[in-house]
């Protein structure tokens, strides 16, 4: 390869004249320089390279006329309407999903320039650098799912639950249901079941600390892990004050939550309603950024492997001595937060006599402070079985039925899954 010829040769070239006889000839000049006749002329010849450039770029960005802003304008709003996001990838997903002619669609730098240019954008407070995270994601379909529920209140102050699960790997989301009873099991365990009649057992489900969903973290089981090891399925409960550890499903909130408080809906059904056509548009419409652009988490879950379903039980005395560590627990101390009813299905608990009714008779139920009120659970099971208001009235004796209510089961009857004893 020949050695590239220096800026200061190249200027000794362009000053030299072989015209003047004090100067060397051009067959010197190039025996001293080490040069060929031919690239001395060559450089001697060309246009002076040493004089300023044009400082215009070799690809100048596309101008684009006014009628693009305008689409840009007319889809922000309409994803603004109707509650969806309406960032500039969003904005530009749209345009391409409207067919629009190439021409016409800028890029996501552009529109983000122009937004902010325009003062349409929102400027989003300092967040922690993603960087910091230590990210994970499966690589199977089914590998891992993601549960947590969230609240939304309707205008009259009612407070609807909902139920959310989510796949790892594609972020298809499998399951986003209102629940009848608020934060509990039972609407855990139907979530979870249709869920599994749908799209097959997976191989873990991670979830929050939330009692309805796991009782690990406290020394014992609840009525989900028990059904999930009897199917071979893992439950995991995330570490305490750790939202990040279930990110992907915790992220998910934030869309619908954005969709109902455009559309606001009044009763639980017309959240429901809403809920569906928005799971509908997030799986099958909507591109996901954690896949890469215009990825959808449908077309993830169909290109996706799956792993192979569980068949085996699990002992569930692996989810009871799970944790046993008192820094991987929470604070549940058995001398003070369980009872066993008595003989007339009573127990005695803050200096009160809290009556359950005598089918409950010798049971062992925990005591969880909830702030505003008392929540018992089931010891064995951790089924939530009642709830008790606070503060509590001025009488010795209170009963479930008249100053809480119960969340499993009645005063004649136990829920489904707890034995009687005698």
């Amino acid at each position: 390869m020949t050695p590239r010829i220096s800026t200061h040769i190249r200027r000794l070239i362009r000053s030299h004249n072989p015209d003047d006889p004090e100067q060397e000839s051009v067959a010197q000049f190039c025996r001293t320089h080490t040069l060929s006749r031919d690239s001395y002329y060559r450089i001697k010849n060309q246009p002076d390279r040493f004089l300023p450039q044009s400082t215009a770029p070799k690809s100048p960005h596309r101008t684009y006329g006014e009628l693009t802003w305008i689409e840009v304008r007319r889809f922000r709003e309409m994803l603004q309407t109707e509650g969806y996001d309406d960032g500039p990838r969003s904005i530009k997903w749209e345009m391409i999903r409207a067919d629009l002619d190439k021409s016409l669609i800028p890029s996501t730098a552009r529109i983000a320039q122009y937004l902010h240019n325009n003062e349409l954008a929102r400027i989003n407070p300092k967040k922690r650098p993603h960087a910091s995270y230590k990210r994970f994601q499966k690589d199977h379909a089914n590998e891992l799912w993601q549960l947590d529920g969230f609240e939304y209140r309707l205008p009259d102050g009612t407070i609807v639950t909902i139920i959310q699960l989510i796949d790892d790997c594609t972020r298809y989301m499998l399951a986003l249901d209102v629940s009848d009873d608020g934060e509990t099991s039972r609407a855990a365990l139907k979530s979870i079941t249709d869920a599994i009649a749908a799209y097959g057992k997976p191989r873990e489900i991670l979830s929050d600390n939330a009692r309805a969903f796991t009782m690990q973290r406290f020394g014992t089981v609840g009525s989900v892990d028990i059904a999930m090891a009897a199917q071979g399925i893992i439950l995991t409960p995330g570490p305490f004050h750790r939202p990040q550890n279930q990110g992907k499903v915790e992220s998910s909130h934030k869309p619908a939550l954005k969709r109902l408080r455009a559309k606001k809906p009044t009763t639980p059904a017309e959240v429901a309603d809403l809920l569906k056509e928005f799971r509908q548009r997030y799986n099958h419409e909507r591109q996901h950024l954690g896949l890469g652009e215009g990825i959808t988490p449908a077309s993830a879950w169909q290109a996706a492997t799956r792993v192979p379903e569980p068949t085996k039980p699990i002992d569930i005395s692996q989810f009871r001595d799970r944790y046993t560590t008192p820094e991987s627990r929470g604070y549940l101390n058995p001398a003070t937060t369980t009872r066993r009813l008595l003989r007339r299905g009573q127990l005695n608990f803050a200096g009160k006599q809290i009556r359950f009714g005598p089918i409950w008779r010798f049971q062992e139920l925990a005591i969880i402070d909830q702030g505003s009120y008392y929540e018992f659970f089931h010891l064995a099971t951790g089924i939530s079985v009642a709830t008790l208001f606070r503060p509590l009235p001025d009488l010795h004796s209170l009963a479930i039925k008249k100053y809480g209510t119960y969340t499993a089961g009645d005063q004649k009857h136990l829920p489904d899954g707890i034995e009687p004893r005698k």
